[in-house]
């Protein structure tokens, strides 16, 4: 690797273009590159050292997930779900379209398909770029993050696979994950049972469960009233700090 260049076994040295510069105390333990719509891409898989987590009890916060909003946070904070894949559903409807009508084999046909994996990439491009957005703000701003083990993967099985796809947790933990470890924060995850239907002030249940379609909630023992997604945040926070203070 000499600045512009990158040498790969059996290969030679090939140009590339740098989008960021590796950090100084970074090893590198491999070198990879792989083929994307838009062009090659080169991996650098690196060692980096660790850092000490500090927590700080004072800023802590609990996030719920969800498809009505993508986060709430325990502050009062909710962001809105971008929905990409939705909004970007007649183009793909189309390009797909001419797909279908051209000549299997034929240059026409390999540019289709070609315009149509570009169409996917930029759609996993924007929600990655949200993600890294919002992870970031989030691990500037609190010290301990709390979030629910949710089982994405079960969720995915349900009649909300495309919404759950389209809002992408899996990654969006992921990579939260890595930045608060880059940044010292210390990320706790806390199991999913019954934090949307416990009062965070009391923590009763409810008499009759809430769903979906229930978007307030109301405790029938300490007349707490409150958003759903605030209160599941702010039980996701009270059991991350429990979590916390047992380890």
């Amino acid at each position: 690797m000499d600045g512009q260049r990158v040498y790969f076994q059996h290969v030679g040295k090939v140009k590339v273009k740098w989008h960021r510069c590796l950090p100084d105390t970074a090893i590198i333990n491999t070198v990879s590159f792989k083929r994307e719509p838009d062009g090659w891409h080169v991996i650098f898989s690196c060692e980096l050292p660790e850092v000490e987590i500090i927590t700080t009890l004072s800023a802590a916060v609990g996030i719920d997930l969800g498809l009505k909003s993508f986060l709430a946070t325990s502050n009062g904070e909710s962001i809105d779900p971008p929905r990409f894949y939705r909004q970007a559903q007649d183009k793909l409807r189309r390009a797909q379209r001419a797909v279908a009508r051209k000549k299997k084999g034929s240059n026409r046909r390999r540019k289709a398909v070609q315009h149509l994996a570009k169409l996917h990439q930029h759609i996993k491009n924007q929600r990655k770029d949200f993600h890294h957005k919002l992870t970031l703000s989030l691990v500037r701003q609190y010290g301990t993050i709390a979030h629910e083990n949710l089982n994405i993967k079960g969720i995915a099985r349900t009649s909300l696979a495309k919404s759950t796809h389209d809002v992408g947790w899996a990654q969006f933990l992921a990579i939260l994950s890595y930045k608060a470890a880059e940044a010292g924060t210390s990320v706790i995850a806390i199991p999913a049972n019954n934090t949307t239907q416990a009062c965070s002030v009391c923590g009763a249940l409810p008499v009759t469960p809430l769903t979906l379609k229930d978007r307030v909630y109301s405790c029938a023992h300490c007349h707490q009233v409150s958003d759903r997604d605030l209160n599941a945040a702010r039980n996701v926070l009270r059991l991350g700090l429990s979590l916390q203070t047992l380890t």
